[in-house]
């Protein structure tokens, strides 16, 4: 199950398309730490680097106290939407995604099993 978390956002300090080290946190916003995300976590997230952007599920790594997050991206300013190209400056949140308020409706229409009209 997704964990959701509130006013996570912090800067990265890798670069490419592979899993992400997060680096500091943006000033007005938590830690993953501060928002008890723990190793194993997984979390929906949005990362943006420069003009580009990418949405999806991670899974949050936690190892001598440095977080890192292996992305999975559902969506993203790539043709294919693939995982970004990051670079310097880029920045990650954690976040809702469309379809989990999809799904939360759909299981508010189906509560008990019984459909809601």
């Amino acid at each position: 199950m997704v964990k959701f978390v509130d006013r996570v956002k912090l800067n990265l300090t890798t670069t490419g398309t592979g899993t992400v080290t997060f680096g500091s946190v943006v000033d007005g916003f938590q830690s993953l730490a501060d928002a008890s995300v723990v190793d194993a976590d997984v979390v929906r997230y949005a990362i943006e680097s420069g003009t580009n952007y990418e949405v999806g599920t991670g899974t949050i790594g936690l190892a001598g106290g440095t977080y890192t997050m292996a992305r999975s991206p559902s969506s993203s300013s790539q043709s294919d939407n693939s995982a970004i190209n990051l670079g310097a400056g880029a920045v990650c949140f954690l976040t809702m995604l469309a379809e989990d308020v999809v799904q939360l409706v759909e299981d508010i229409l189906n509560l008990d099993g019984r459909k809601i009209k």
